[in-house]
């Protein structure tokens, strides 16, 4: 097992996430390159656009949140591409840190292709669990979790305006919960 990698798993689907740090000497100022291995199954066109979609830059070697604020504090993202059922292909990215993502320290980015484009359809602060795939619009609903005393939070895409929403936490046992 990679020592970098970040496995998930729900209802019985293994997601496994890897990180790409080290960096490759190579990669120079191209984040695509950092950011996606070999074997993501994504033209380099496509990393290209989807490295442009996340909130992330390539300073001194490392990825690093484009909040100028932010600066100087790694993201150390991890990145898994997923074809759903519909072969749309979704890129699911989770890294951040404190300056970014607040107390979680983590931020969950999903950037999807919509009418032959790459675009970000969610930007939450939050601990990815996993996905639940009983899609919506062909797109699966979304566990998360967070600095609350709820064991997940449920997105779920929307048509309009074409991004993910929050739909409501939940405990274990499937009951409500406020976070």
């Amino acid at each position: 097992m990679d020592k970098n990698a970040l496995t998930v798993q729900l209802a019985g689907v293994a997601i496994s996430f890897v990180c790409c740090l080290p960096f490759p000497s190579w990669a120079g100022s191209n984040i695509a390159a950092v950011l996606f291995d070999a074997g993501s199954g994504l033209s380099g066109e496509d990393k290209q656009e989807v490295s442009e979609s996340l909130p992330l830059t390539l300073r001194r070697g490392r990825i690093e949140s484009s909040m100028p604020e932010c600066a100087n504090q790694p993201a150390n993202p991890k990145v898994k591409v997923i074809s759903l059922d519909s072969d749309i292909p979704v890129v699911v990215v989770q890294g951040g840190n404190a300056c970014t993502s607040g107390m979680t320290g983590q931020s969950v980015w999903i950037v999807a292709k919509t009418n032959s484009k790459w675009r970000l359809v969610m930007d939450v602060p939050a601990l990815f669990q996993g996905l639940h795939f009983a899609s919506v619009h062909a797109y699966p609903s979304v566990y998360l979790s967070g600095r609350s005393h709820c064991d997940r939070n449920v997105w779920a895409y929307s048509k309009d305006p074409g991004q993910y929403e929050y739909q409501g936490s939940f405990f274990q046992d499937g009951s409500p919960c406020t976070p």
